[in-house]
């Protein structure tokens, strides 16, 4: 439909009945959501897939590709990033062992060098394993990925370049690429490198890069499979795609309803499970993928959700009160027992990790529709 047939949407924007993943046909579960986090215009459905082993969800009517700019202009990638977690950076005190601490875990687990070796981090970084969200966050800095010395990587959708400055210091020569010219503008102010551009336009050879990542961008490309196929192009034989993506498999989204902050309409426009991501993948040309979930930013989400809930403007920048901080860490644990007790599909993050087969020795055209597969 365009804004002619939908009055209340002030851009132009088609209706989507049909899953993108598996081709059941969706189902409307949410009328009629504003922005609630930006200032974006119009007002937006939702629909979920009928499939329930697929429960893909995705915005309707789809807003076209030429009027996604809009969303974005105040979205907080233009801000110059901030450091986050860093394993490279050590202080002093406290936070210098802590960051010792960190380097010994991501050097054991994933095989980065470590500037300074001991028997306390060492052992400090293996009672790490036991701790499941502190282990999240700093999977989460390296992008789940393992050492690859030199290795060239890819950052789609880089924001204001907080990985590519964080994967650099460990050794990758990472770059990105952003479509928004002023998150582009950010990352190069920091003497970084990144690209304005679509990843479609193919502005990358193939098998360019050791690893491509994705950190929460799949949600807001309208173009999925065409997008992830690329990725599959741009990757060397054996390089790795990471995703990661809000889950509306989670918990959290099913005790929130409408009001989960990860929503985001509109600039969210696919929400994936474990099913459909799974889908996505493999239809492009990936070998078992590995997705699962985490409870990494449960808490943040489920407070924000909260404030949404409760009608405030700018929820993202609110601790809101004791009480929704309180219960959102609780709500935060027992997702978490849940994850612990064997059910990887109820993190409030999806994490997809899945690597090109060696054996490919050219890519597949990307599919018009993953419908098509279906």
């Amino acid at each position: 439909m365009d804004r002619n047939t939908h009055p209340n949407t002030p851009i132009s924007a088609s209706g989507i009945s049909d899953c993108e993943f598996c081709g059941s046909h969706g189902q409307t579960v949410y009328t009629d959501l504003a922005d609630r986090l930006f200032t974006a215009p119009g007002n937006w459905n939702v629909k979920r897939c009928g499939n329930q082993a697929c429960a893909a969800m995705w915005l309707d009517p789809m807003p076209a590709p030429s009027e996604l700019g809009a969303f974005y202009e105040t979205y907080y990638t233009h801000h110059e990033a901030d450091e986050r977690v860093d394993t490279t950076r050590l202080t002093t005190g406290t936070e210098a062992t802590s960051a010792k601490v960190k380097s010994a875990y991501v050097a054991q687990k994933y095989g980065f060098p470590l500037a300074r070796k001991s028997i306390f981090s060492s052992l400090m970084a293996a009672f790490t394993w036991l701790t499941p969200l502190r282990r999240a966050r700093l999977d989460h800095s390296v992008m789940f990925l393992p050492a690859v010395p030199g290795g060239r990587l890819l950052d789609v959708g880089c924001g204001n370049g907080g990985n590519i400055r964080r994967l650099c210091k460990l050794g990758w020569k990472a770059e990105g690429l952003d479509f928004d010219q002023a998150a582009v503008d950010t990352v190069k102010a920091q003497g970084l490198t990144a690209t304005c551009g679509s990843l479609t336009d193919r502005p990358f050879p193939e098998a360019s890069f050791d690893a491509v990542i994705l950190s929460h961008v799949i949600e807001h490309v309208p173009n999925q499979a065409e997008t992830v196929s690329e990725c599959f192009r741009l990757l060397k034989p054996g390089g790795r795609l990471v995703m990661l993506t809000p889950n509306v498999g989670s918990i959290g989204h099913k005790m929130m309803g409408q009001n989960w902050m990860a929503l985001d309409p509109p600039r969210h426009l696919y929400l994936h499970t474990v099913p459909s991501m799974t889908s996505l993948l493999t239809t492009v040309g990936f070998n078992e993928p590995r997705v699962f979930s985490t409870a990494r930013e449960t808490a943040k989400i489920l407070r924000a959700s909260m404030l949404i809930a409760d009608h405030v403007s700018e929820p993202l920048s609110k601790r809101g009160s004791w009480w929704q901080r309180r219960k959102s860490h609780l709500l935060a644990m027992a997702e978490l027992c849940f994850l612990l007790a064997g059910n990887q599909a109820v993190g409030s993050e999806l994490v997809a990790v899945a690597v090109k087969p060696k054996e490919a020795t050219a890519t597949i055209p990307a599919p018009a529709s993953l419908r098509s597969a279906a």
